[in-house]
């Protein structure tokens, strides 16, 4: 990227960067002016999600994960704020199931409706969550990606906050070091893989059981994304189990759950089709 303009106390003003991090999510303007063209139906999971307030919420430290037909290859989640607030959501990678009829699904679930009752909304915080890559490379002349532009995040959560954070240390501490002549930018991948391991490629590699799982409507698809999610049992296993009834697989996670009771990592429990998970801060 040879100009850009920028804000200044002074105005705007056009510059020349020697480098230029392109933190700017999954509608970047930055990959729109290097020439990408992002099909986010086919790249992105859509999410629909409000802050909320006045809750009752069961508990306030935990976050509460809900798996079922509602949230195709994703999930429904109540991540609470404080005692009484709380961001509710729910997406989907399955394009044929609009996540607005997902959301509405969600709410009439017996837990979600006793916390929400009396809720009130305070925000929007919907958007689009990347699930492929919406490019080949981090690096591109000048340019270094960073965060949802980069798909830097962690499945099946897709969690990027705290990817975002680590790379984007990453991508401006080797900027600097470009800049005085100590390095490539081309060295910011590997330095990525040094910090974060595998751990991106390992996610990766979750993205086809994700859809697989997803657009299946049967019970026992939910319960194995269940296994999925809460690290119940490893990708090798899963496959194994997928041969596996549903009253075998239940068995599992039960047993799972019951191992932690000394030092429990989750609350598990099934209501009417759906399955949810509560993991404690």
């Amino acid at each position: 990227m040879t100009k850009a303009t920028v804000k200044t106390p002074e105005g705007e003003k056009e510059i020349k960067p020697r480098v230029v991090i392109a933190a700017d999510g999954v509608d970047s303007t930055v990959l729109r002016l290097l020439g990408f063209k992002i099909d986010k139906k086919t790249t992105c999971g859509k999410v629909l999600s409000f802050e909320m307030g006045n809750l009752s919420l069961s508990k306030s430290n935990s976050f509460q994960v809900f798996l079922g037909d509602f949230a195709p290859g994703v999930y429904a989640y109540i991540l609470p704020k404080s005692a009484t607030t709380a961001n509710v959501g729910t997406g989907t990678i399955m394009p044929q199931k609009r996540v607005k009829h997902c959301y509405e699904e969600f709410l009439e679930l017996p837990q979600v409706k006793k916390q929400l009752k009396s809720g009130a909304v305070i925000g929007d915080k919907s958007g689009w969550a990347p699930i492929r890559y919406l490019t080949d490379k981090w690096v591109y002349g000048n340019v270094l990606l960073v965060g949802d532009a980069a798909n830097q995040n962690i499945k099946p959560f897709v969690e990027g906050i705290i990817p975002a954070i680590i790379c984007g240390d990453i991508a401006g501490k080797t900027a600097s070091d470009f800049v005085h002549g100590r390095g490539s930018l081309g060295a910011y991948p590997n330095r990525v893989k040094d910090k974060l391991g595998t751990f991106f490629l390992e996610s990766d590699q979750l993205l086809p059981l994700l859809y697989e799982l997803g657009a299946s409507s049967d019970i026992k698809e939910n319960l194995l994304r269940l296994c999925l999610f809460a690290n119940i049992v490893s990708m090798k296993q899963l496959e194994k189990l997928k041969s596996e009834d549903y009253t075998a697989i239940k068995k599992i996670t039960e047993e799972w759950n019951r191992s932690k009771i000394k030092q429990p990592l989750a609350d598990i429990s099934e209501q009417l089709g759906f399955w949810y998970l509560r993991i404690k801060k």
